[in-house]
């Protein structure tokens, strides 16, 4: 059984992407400590700084449903066209991409401004 370079690359591009994500989370904490340690030696109080918002925050499920909702919608809909038009594959599926991203961005704007009369 012969392996070709394939594999090597495969496996040299799934170990840098682990180690690039590492390395990230790695410098993000040593940052920010020394960001937090520079504020202690001003002598400011980091509590106030890093403190948790009083205000519960609920989670969009409004936004999400709207969003999933007109994501379903552009999806028929790019499925009815596609038939109804004989539309051949070059031009139907990125038609089909388009429609369910603008159906999509529709459901998650209807959604935030349902959110905002609530609030």
């Amino acid at each position: 059984m012969q392996y070709g370079f394939g594999v090597l690359f495969e496996t040299i591009n799934y170990l840098a992407f682990f180690v690039a994500i590492t390395f990230s989370y790695f410098y993000y904490l040593k940052f920010r400590n020394q960001e937090r340690i520079k504020l202690i030696e001003r002598g400011v109080d980091v509590t106030e700084i890093y403190s948790k918002p009083s205000g519960k925050k609920n989670f969009p499920w409004i936004t999400l449903a709207f969003f999933i909702m007109f994501v379903g919608i552009g999806i028929a809909l790019s499925i009815l066209i596609s038939m109804s038009n004989d539309l051949s594959k070059q031009i139907g599926v990125p038609l089909g991409f388009a429609i369910c991203l603008i159906s999509g961005s529709i459901g998650l704007l209807i959604g935030r401004k349902n959110e905002k009369k609530q609030d």
